[in-house]
């Protein structure tokens, strides 16, 4: 596993953006089928409103990323990782920020049970970005895993 998590670590940005999106997405479609065939119905579209205006995109696609990576991956990391006990345990920094990340989106249960996973994937790709422009790297994943339900809303409402 850990020469999987380095050879992650070393891909050059874009890739490892293209990687870790295509990661969450596969993620929305298994989730989905799973929910379609226990609930009848997608869970990770959650109960919030589609996006009524150009603002709306702004802010769902650029605006909710940048502040959601700045609280739930570099601010964590950066004052998790100041304590020992953190430091030598990423996986409990890892796991923290992800239920930070899952509770955030309390749209419905089954949303935070939804979003937990993405919380790992960008807390995980975010760790092993040091020194590599983590933040950047994050913020893209998050911005284009955003991107895909918004604009099958925008194309087929």
């Amino acid at each position: 596993m850990n020469k999987v998590f380095r050879w992650v670590a070393n891909l050059p940005a874009p890739l490892f953006v293209g990687v870790f999106w295509a990661v969450g997405f596969l993620w929305n479609i298994a989730f989905n089928l799973f929910a379609w065939y226990v609930c009848s119905g997608p869970i990770s579209q959650g109960d919030f409103d589609p996006p009524q205006s150009v603002y709306d995109y702004v802010t769902y696609i650029f605006l909710a990323p940048l502040i959601e990576t700045t609280l739930f991956q570099a601010l964590p990391y950066y004052l998790l990782n100041k304590i020992a006990f953190f430091r030598s345990r990423i996986w409990l920094i890892i796991l923290v920020s992800s239920l930070a990340f899952a509770l955030s989106h309390f749209y419905s249960i089954g949303y935070v049970f939804f979003s937990f996973f993405p919380g790992v994937l960008f807390m995980t790709g975010y760790y092993l970005r040091q020194g590599k422009h983590p933040f950047a790297s994050i913020y893209m994943v998050h911005l284009l895993i955003n991107t895909i339900p918004l604009a099958y809303e925008l194309i087929f409402s």
